[in-house]
C-alpha cells in the first residue's frame, strides 16, 4: 500500500484536497488502461513533454519522496 504521507505530500504539491487528488489518480489510471501496482503512481501528459519537463517533474519527485527514503523509476512510452 502506497505511504499516506507520499500521497498526502503529492496532493498537497498540485494544491489538491487528498481525497480529490486520489479521484484524479484513479480517473487517469483507468482511462489510460495501465496495469499498476499497490505502490505506482501514474502521470500522464496530454502532449509530449520536452526533456525539461521531464527533468523538472523528476526533481519534484526527488524533493517530495527524499523523506521517505524511497527509489523509483521514469518510464517513457511514446
Amino acid at each position: 500500500m502506497i505511504d499516506e504521507r507520499l500521497i498526502a505530500n503529492v496532493a498537497g504539491y498540485f494544491e489538491m484536497e487528498q481525497g480529490v487528488f486520489e479521484k484524479e489518480c484513479d480517473n487517469i489510471i483507468a482511462k489510460s488502461g495501465a496495469d499498476l501496482g499497490d505502490n505506482d503512481l501514474y502521470f500522464e501528459w496530454q502532449k509530449e513533454p520536452s526533456n525539461d519537463q521531464l527533468k523538472s517533474l523528476r526533481g519534484k519527485i526527488d524533493n517530495i519522496i527524499k523523506p521517505f527514503g524511497n527509489k523509483y523509476t521514469v518510464t517513457n512510452k511514446k
